[in-house]
């Protein structure tokens, strides 16, 4: 159970917890519709005619956005969790070669281009991007598992580097964008001190939720969409991870959602905004410590039904 499945289930408890504690969605939605009302969008345009992949667009330019901070390390990201479905799917001695020389090759570009906290030529962006791309085509083996329609199952056997990167090929103006986009109106926090992929006391109880990034105390949640509206699972979202800060390690006073199709950043300080959502004062440590006992709760009841579905649970009469 990931936290936002979690909140997409409306007669789950943790769905029930936050529709009771912070029903106050609506004024801010207007306000933030306000905000948008005007601004342009960048939309996806492919030479070839294919059906636009958005989630993977979305999680490509996440893995872009983190080379702005840092030259992260791939291959203790999400996108290496995916190999392993992705060994399962294919030859295993062929997928293996291949993933050595993708992570060979984006090492080999990142040194080369040095992204941190500068914007790159279209040349070397555009090689960034194809290999963000390929990250973002892994993570979803893992997000979904071997259900997923890839484009990565598609590659003949044997394919190499060069065949992988490839699949990004229609997309890269439109990463390109929002990369640039990303750069003209965050480049001011690059520099400050930051946390990428933030993980909470309270994730392994949920999924292992983690955070888009955080940067000083205001923690981000990026958006990749045409359609910038404020939906109330958004919001829940931001607050979810707020609250599984159970132990308030990174001290967040503030949240944050980046529009990277409308390259707009738009934050609330923390205490206003949950007061506005709640519509009366928040004690943050008091919920936290109430949202504790919801997810444990919740986390049972799926261990529970899961049990049930196995047919593993005995009847214990008297």
């Amino acid at each position: 159970m990931s936290l936002t499945s979690a909140l997409d289930d409306r007669k789950g408890l943790v769905a029930a917890f936050f529709a009771e504690w912070f029903p106050n969605v609506r004024p801010m939605q207007k306000e933030f519709r306000e905000l948008m009302a005007g601004r342009s969008t960048i939309r996806p345009s492919a030479t070839s005619g294919a059906a636009v992949p958005w989630g993977t667009l979305g999680t490509a330019i996440d893995y872009r956005m983190r080379y702005y901070f840092a030259a992260y390390r791939p291959e203790v990201t999400v996108a290496a969790l995916g190999l392993e479905t992705f060994h399962e799917l294919a030859d295993e001695r062929w997928v293996e070669r291949l993933a050595a020389d993708f992570f060979a090759s984006l090492d080999h570009v990142v040194t080369r281009s040095n992204p941190v906290g500068r914007r790159l030529p279209q040349r070397v962006e555009d090689a960034l991007n194809r290999h963000c791309y390929v990250l973002a085509l892994l993570e979803q083996f893992y997000r979904v598992g071997p259900t997923v329609n890839s484009p990565l199952l598609a590659l003949p056997e044997g394919a190499g580097v060069g065949e992988l990167l490839e699949l990004a090929g229609a997309w890269l103006g439109d990463l390109r964008q929002l990369s640039w986009g990303f750069f003209r109106e965050c480049g001011e926090l690059l520099a400050r001190e930051h946390v990428l992929n933030p993980t909470f006391a309270g994730s392994g109880l949920i999924g292992g939720a983690d955070a888009d990034f955080i940067v000083e105390r205001c923690l981000v949640e990026v958006k990749t969409t045409i359609d910038p509206v404020l939906r109330s699972l958004l919001v829940y979202q931001l607050l979810g991870y707020v609250l599984l800060d159970f132990d308030n390690r990174f001290r967040l006073d503030e949240v944050a959602v980046y529009m990277s199709r409308q390259s707009i950043l738009v934050r609330w300080p923390l205490q206003p905004f949950m007061e506005a959502l709640a519509g009366r004062p928040v004690n943050i440590p008091s919920v936290r410590q109430d949202f504790e006992g919801v997810v444990r709760d919740a986390k049972l009841a799926v261990s529970l039904a899961d049990l049930l579905a196995s047919g593993r649970m005995v009847h214990l009469g008297r």
